[in-house]
């Protein structure tokens, strides 16, 4: 089934907020699936960007690696027993 085609295919995008989190942007991207010859076929993938430095991820497991090293990430700096 081919959905109508748009300029940059559907996005979304989340800015945290708040002190501790205000330079933080993550964004999903799904391309046009439209089909027509010329159609401009973005990236698929999750960007994520903080403090100026993006970066984005093309696949699934990628983002899931992701979010298991910041848990860690987290686990270690503020231990749960604290």
């Amino acid at each position: 089934m081919n959905r109508p085609c748009t300029r940059e295919g559907e996005m979304f995008a989340l800015a945290l907020s708040g002190p501790e989190s205000a330079h933080i942007l993550v964004t999903g991207h799904r391309p046009c699936q439209c089909g027509r010859p010329g159609c401009s076929q973005n990236i698929r993938g999750v960007g994520i960007s903080m403090e100026g430095i993006s970066a984005i991820a093309k696949n699934r497991k990628a983002v899931e690696s992701i979010i298991a090293s910041l848990q860690q990430a987290a686990e270690f700096a503020w231990p749960q027993n604290e």
